[in-house]
């Protein structure tokens, strides 16, 4: 899931990209802390190449969405675009 591999001084390194690494924070939120997971949510929201679909496909395989759905409300900085994607898209 989200994993892909480059070549790196003759040798085959996995690298994860951004949205499972939102995802893998949210779930150990507990272990990497709070405010580690809210920072790293708040960076990926306010980037202009994020793909909320692709990060909710991803929460959901992990079951994580719930939980997700909820950090990404209350840190949300676009609420009317966050509202209009959970009308079409239901999470609960």
């Amino acid at each position: 899931l989200g994993k892909e591999y480059q070549i790196i001084e003759n040798l085959r390194v996995p690298i994860f990209d951004l949205e499972k690494s939102v995802c893998d924070a949210v779930k150990f939120r507990n272990k990497v802390g709070m405010d580690v997971c809210a920072e790293i949510l708040q960076n990926y929201l306010v980037r202009k190449d994020r793909d909320l679909t692709k990060l909710m496909r991803y929460a959901k395989k992990m079951r994580i969405s719930v939980i997700l759905w909820k950090l990404i409300s209350q840190y949300s900085y676009d609420k009317e675009r966050i509202k209009k994607y959970r009308e079409i898209h239901s999470f609960y």
